[in-house]
């Protein structure tokens, strides 16, 4: 029997369904004793024949079931471990950027066959990033939408399973060959009172996976870029460049539109924010009020105790 996988994240407790973008199933389960076995993962892509992927392995399982970004990917600013079922597809897309920007070389690569099938085999424990080739058929663009996946990944059972399956999805564009705005907005996030940030950030446009131009977003022009150029059918990505000391990116795209996140996390605090003062004094006038009834409550069991002698003496 095939069953939906689920993938458990230790931090914090949350229990993210690596399905974004994808449906994933799996067979095979793990038994004890096979922590070095490898893993497999089957998959499928129906809308075009013979369409290019990539398998890249980003991340390390620790034996507490935590992830953590490697090799070429530990420089970029992104925690697994936080990520929830809204924000896997984000990173993905985020970590696909990046390879394309910075050329990163795949683990395995390989093409689907007659029946939309393509089998990536003797994968170590671990989380990988899978991403395709965008492809234009018959005057329509299909975009592979990039997932993560772990190996192994829990299923519905709760077993641990080295076989998966993955139906890859994907976005379809027809090119209007008219020109087109594209947007690019940055979002603060957890910073407080933004004391902490940069005066500015720098952010690369790639267009089919070539560099096209790099902009600064600031105060100034209200952390925002907007460009138009021809709608041929290109793809259009961008990745942030030093990115702050003590924040994460995630970037997500809407269409047209590009979404840079930076959340602070340094050390696991936050930095003064605003208005703390005004919730300590809710938070004491809910103390005070709180123990004003405990208050009330006592002299009223007292004055029924009272009430109740007075009576038993009549």
């Amino acid at each position: 029997m095939i069953n939906r996988v689920k993938v458990l994240c230790k931090r914090g407790g949350i229990l993210a369904a690596i399905l974004m973008s994808c449906m994933v199933f799996t067979t095979q389960p793990v038994c004890a004793g096979e922590a070095e076995q490898t893993g497999e993962i089957h998959l499928k892509y129906t809308p075009v024949q013979e369409a290019q992927f990539w398998v890249y392995r980003v991340g390390d399982i620790t034996d507490s079931w935590e992830f953590e970004l490697t090799g070429e990917f530990k420089e970029f600013q992104m925690d697994l471990n936080a990520l929830d079922t809204e924000s896997m597809a984000a990173a993905a897309q985020t970590l696909a950027s990046y390879v394309k920007a910075d050329r990163i070389e795949a683990d395995h690569s390989g093409r689907t066959d007659m029946n939309g099938d393509l089998y990536f085999s003797g994968l170590a424990k671990g989380v990988y990033l899978i991403d395709g080739e965008s492809i234009i058929h018959e005057g329509v663009r299909y975009d592979p939408v990039p997932v993560l996946v772990t190996v192994p990944s829990m299923n519905e059972a709760g077993e641990w399973v080295y076989e998966t399956e993955v139906e890859t999805k994907y976005e379809t564009f027809i090119p209007t060959g008219e020109k087109k705005e594209y947007r690019i907005v940055k979002y603060w996030s957890n910073d407080g009172d933004g004391s902490v940030r940069p005066k500015d950030i720098t952010v690369e446009i790639l267009k089919d996976g070539e560099r096209h131009s790099v902009q600064t977003l600031s105060e100034e022009n209200d952390w925002s870029y907007v460009w138009k150029t021809e709608d041929d059918g290109s793809v259009w990505q961008v990745v942030e460049r030093n990115i702050p000391e003590g924040y994460t990116v995630m970037v997500e795209k809407n269409q047209t539109a590009f979404m840079i996140s930076n959340t602070y996390r340094e050390g696991g605090k936050e930095p003064p924010k605003t208005g703390d003062g005004t919730a300590l004094l809710y938070t004491a006038i809910l103390l005070f009020l709180s123990g004003l009834i405990l208050i009330i409550a006592g002299l009223t069991i007292w004055r029924r105790k009272r009430d109740a002698k007075q009576v038993h003496k009549r």
